[in-house]
């Protein structure tokens, strides 16, 4: 990983920088926002809710924000995004109503679901092609990093200062993200008719019609929502399974989740080189059947140890597998359709979230959750090598 892109890269190296403080501070207000809602209530059913009010408005907004994304400039985007955050994430400590903070969370969220996909779509207009994976492996680096400390950090905030401290640091953390941003100079986009629902909606239509007909996009967009249905199952399964098959407790539990934070930050800097070895498609295809073996193995873990160690492995292949995605997509979507591209991207992240949580709730009680893990690797890895008879796969195969 080149390190000197952010030396030679000014406006990518403002927009990394913003991207530090801002997941630096939700990883903070993510602990804070979850200690707030088991204060109040401490039922796996209330968290359940935060979550889906977390979640849920990429999937009902995502497909406008990346039509208003393709159609304005995506630096206020940026900007307002962060705005919008910093406010709403500052009013929390102001309320008490457990109604109030699902309103403040969904809200949030709705402002992450307009940035993340236009912080995606606005690097191609900063970098060059062959220095996008750098700068995505850069990225990587900021989130393992993040996934790793910040959870730590958010609970020693809590812990010895006060909850509503760590919402007050997200929200300076915004601000300042604002500010960086602000300052990246980017050409400003002038639409040639007037935006309306109407218009935006036609756009929508044309982003679809423009996947559906992409024979590596809608691949790639296939075996990933099976990946993130599959993930899905991690988040409500994973206490269960380290507490009955692991015979763990709630250390063990943040030992895994720091494991795979490691193995996030490891692959980061390792992606680059695998880059030059192999052409992104293959790499992405090897990292997904990957990413399903790794179910599979995880959930025969004959200890504690054996899966911290599958964790961080884990762990590596999906930052290399995202860095890979997150580039290739770059690369390959005309500028016109970035922000519609990378927008259903993250519907289908978050759908798959979303369709995993309801069916583990009908099947915790039927099956044991090592066997959750173990029928979700095989179902998984069984789609990834079927597809592999796709006339796609032999087109992805040959991406550079």
């Amino acid at each position: 990983m080149n390190f000197a892109l952010l030396h030679t890269h000014p406006r990518f190296r403002r927009l990394w920088l913003a991207d530090i403080l801002s997941q630096t501070g939700s990883q903070v207000s993510s602990v804070a926002l979850l200690i707030v809602v088991f204060r109040l209530h401490s039922s796996t059913a209330e968290v359940a809710g935060l979550v889906f009010c977390q979640t849920i408005p990429a999937v009902i907004f995502g497909l406008y924000a990346g039509a208003i994304i393709d159609r304005f400039s995506k630096k206020p985007l940026l900007v307002g995004s962060d705005l919008i955050r910093a406010i709403t994430i500052a009013s929390i400590p102001f309320v008490s109503d457990l109604w109030a903070i699902y309103l403040l969370a969904f809200l949030t969220s709705t402002a992450t679901a307009v940035f993340q996909p236009a912080r995606q779509a606005v690097i191609p207009e900063l970098v060059e092609e062959s220095e996008r994976v750098n700068a995505n492996a850069l990225s990587s680096l900021t989130f393992g990093t993040m996934l790793f400390l910040g959870p730590a950090i958010g609970g020693a905030i809590a812990g010895f200062w006060s909850v509503s401290a760590a919402f007050y640091i997200d929200s300076i953390t915004f601000l300042t993200s604002a500010l960086f941003l602000s300052g990246i100079p980017l050409p400003h986009m002038k639409t040639e008719s007037t935006s309306t629902l109407k218009s935006l909606t036609k756009d929508i239509g044309l982003g679809m019609r423009y996947v559906w007909a992409h024979p590596v996009i809608s691949y790639v967009f296939l075996l990933m929502f099976v990946g993130n249905v599959s993930l899905g199952f991690w988040f409500p399964v994973l206490p269960s399974f380290n507490a009955s098959f692991l015979h763990g407790d709630n250390f063990t539990f943040g030992l895994i989740y720091s494991a795979f934070g490691l193995g996030s930050l490891l692959g980061g800097p390792f992606a680059p080189s695998v880059v030059k070895r192999f052409t992104k498609g293959r790499i992405l295809y090897a990292t997904i059947a990957l990413d399903a073996l790794c179910f599979i193995v995880f959930s025969r873990s004959p200890s504690l140890y054996f899966a911290l160690g599958i964790s961080v492995i884990w762990g590596m292949v999906v930052v290399v597998m995202f860095v890979v995605y997150e580039t290739m997509m770059q690369n390959i979507v005309e500028p016109d359709f970035r922000g519609r591209v990378f927008s259903m991207g993250s519907i289908q992240f978050n759908g798959g979230i979303l369709s995993a949580q309801l069916i583990a709730i009908k099947v915790a009680g039927v099956l044991r959750p090592e066997e959750i893990f173990l029928y979700t690797g095989s179902i998984y890895l069984s789609v990834v090598l079927l597809a592999s008879a796709r006339k796609s796969f032999r087109v992805l195969m040959d991406v550079e």
